[in-house]
């Protein structure tokens, strides 16, 4: 009996191990997933800098729509932020392979790269001194009688600390 106890139980922890990643796309009870639009704002200037919006999505090669034969698909644009002008990246959907990042580099990395994609895959593959990656939420939580709309503010500010970056996107919703 003592056997079958530790077996139902070692049994037990490696289903729950197990189903973990699929728990993790159920709402909590009450709440329901949305797919938010992303709005970035600044205070000052930021003539030194320059921003991209880099975007990738799965794209299916079949009707079934299945991993099988699928791709991800990058674009990027370069974006102009100003206090007056806030960048605002739509719903990427609901896809775990569906993603967005805003990326900051130098200005003068810029002018090395022919495209906007070029410059941020280049950033990805940290081949670019000073570029920072903030990766946007794709799914957020609300209660069910939320609207399905919803908007993510975030402001983009000095650090008061010097750590690995002189800049954060601080989120303010």
């Amino acid at each position: 009996m003592l056997r079958f106890s530790l077996h139902a139980g070692f049994s037990l922890a490696v289903a729950i191990v197990v189903c973990l990643p699929a728990l993790a796309d159920i709402a909590t009870p009450g709440f329901r997933p949305v797919f938010p639009s992303h709005r970035i704002t600044t205070h000052g200037p930021w003539p030194e800098y320059a921003f991209l919006v880099l975007r990738s999505e799965t794209v299916f090669n079949n009707e079934k729509t299945s991993r099988e034969g699928s791709r991800l698909v990058s674009t990027a644009e370069l974006v102009e932020l100003a206090p007056d002008r806030p960048v605002v990246i739509a719903s990427v959907g609901y896809d775990k392979m569906n993603f967005a990042s805003f990326i900051i580099v130098p200005r003068s990395a810029v002018g090395a790269y022919p495209t906007a994609l070029s410059l941020a895959e280049a950033v990805v593959e940290k081949k670019v001194k000073g570029a920072v990656v903030f990766p946007l939420e794709g799914r957020e939580e609300v209660p069910e009688w939320h609207s399905p709309e919803l908007t993510i503010d975030y402001q983009l500010q000095r650090k008061t600390n010097r750590g690995d970056a002189p800049i954060e996107l601080v989120r303010t919703t």
